[in-house]
């Protein structure tokens, strides 16, 4: 997972979750236009969690592409190439 992000928590506070932990990734990978770069990463981690929470970030991913016009090209971007990627493993 992207263990070499930088994590906020309060001191003495809970560890992130999975989900907030690929999350966070994706938004930064995002913000510093990176995709390319962690494209392969960012499946990794999206693969380890339940279907569920990968389905609600999904749904997060696209919102951002719908509703931010500052990561809207880059959030799409990936949402067009995460969307090709069979997450169901044989």
């Amino acid at each position: 997972m992207f263990d070499n992000w930088r994590r906020r928590r309060a001191p003495d506070g809970p560890e992130p979750t999975d989900y907030q932990k690929v999350r966070q990734a994706i938004l930064v990978s995002i913000d510093f236009a990176n995709l390319e770069h962690l494209f392969p990463q960012i499946v990794r981690s999206l693969r380890d969690l339940s279907g569920p929470d990968r389905e609600r970030l999904l749904g997060e991913l696209a919102d951002i592409a719908a509703t931010d016009p500052r990561r809207r090209e880059e959030a799409q971007y990936l949402l067009d190439g995460l969307r090709r990627v069979r997450w169901e493993q044989s």
